[in-house]
């Protein structure tokens, strides 16, 4: 009997989700063609939120990876290994935001969108595509994505998962990863941990225990604007898994998240480009019964993405 068929949907519908939510949103910048500037001991204030206006348009280059790999112990090939590599060129126009200017709904007009799994590159949405994405306000909801008020494809949902935010989060970056008091370049902080903390649980994941710094690494001019350039790190210790099935136990599990940002000094454009990188990695047994040996798994999940995007008039 192949127990793996009895939770093989855990971990893909599960440990995604949390992992989404873990994030907060992406805080990151990279500093991809920036050019750096002398450093002073200039103080500026630190702030990752910048609230986007309803009609505001931007051209949006992302690429994004995500990896799945589970090992059995024992196992000579794995039981799932998985790569998904997504490209996407697409103009975005603000529909709706909330009461911190964080977009709600967000219409995209495609250019490219490109789909690789097991080595197949396919268009997955054509050039002139339009649309909708329709982000979840709730931990538990669900977001909304359709072409023509139809509702996409679950493959194309997923991919899409893989380059575009589809969920707003009730906690702010500046609130997990900011200071209330201006820095210098040089200067590192600590992350609040216990904000970061009860945004995993209302995700799900209510035994983490975080730790993690930021850190102002420099000014810079990128796409003509003056950045401050920011860098964040965030790893836990995880204590169990939810929903696992009866016939589970967990055994370990780590978090990982890496952020760099090149924040622009006025405090209000969006930053031009973006990067981050997450992971987890878990260690949990299954246990069939009747007298089978107890199953030993090992599962790694990987996220990353990188985003450039340009306020167009």
């Amino acid at each position: 009997m192949n127990t793996w068929n009895r939770t093989s949907s855990l971990p893909a519908r599960v440990i995604p989700a949390a992992l989404a939510g873990m994030l907060v949103s992406a805080l990151a910048v990279s500093t991809l063609g920036a050019q750096s500037t002398p450093a002073s001991r200039e103080r500026h204030a630190i702030r990752f939120e910048r609230p986007r206006a309803v009609g505001s348009r931007y051209r949006i280059e992302v690429s994004g990876e995500k990896t799945i790999r589970m090992e059995q112990r024992g196992a000579a090939a794995p039981v799932r290994d998985e790569r998904t590599v997504v490209r996407m060129v697409a103009v975005e126009r603000i529909v709706a935001v909330n009461a911190m200017g964080e977009p709600t709904n967000s219409e995209y007009t495609v250019e490219t969108f490109e789909v690789e799994r097991g080595g197949t590159r396919v268009t997955a949405l054509a050039r002139g595509t339009v649309f909708l994405l329709e982000r979840a306000t709730t931990p538990d909801g669900q977001a909304r994505i359709t072409v023509g008020g139809a509702p996409v494809a679950a493959d194309i949902a997923d991919a899409l998962a893989v380059v575009v935010s589809r969920k707003v989060s009730a906690v702010s970056d500046d609130e997990v990863f900011g200071s209330t008091n201006p820095r210098r370049v040089g200067e590192r902080w600590n992350i609040n941990a216990a904000v970061a903390q009860r945004e995993l649980a209302a995700n799900g994941l209510t035994e983490v225990r975080l730790r993690g710094e930021v850190r102002a690494v420099e000014l810079a001019t990128v796409d003509s604007l003056p950045c401050l350039v920011l860098s964040a790190n965030m790893t836990g210790r995880l204590g169990a898994i939810p929903n696992m099935p009866s016939v589970a136990t967990f055994v370990s599990g780590t978090i990982e998240t890496t952020h760099r940002g090149a924040f622009p000094t006025d405090g209000t454009s969006r930053p031009p480009t973006t990067e981050m990188t997450m992971g987890l990695d878990a260690t949990f047994t299954v246990n069939a019964g009747a007298g089978q040996p107890v199953q030993t798994f090992h599962m790694v999940i990987t996220d990353s993405r990188n985003e450039h995007a340009t306020l167009l008039p």
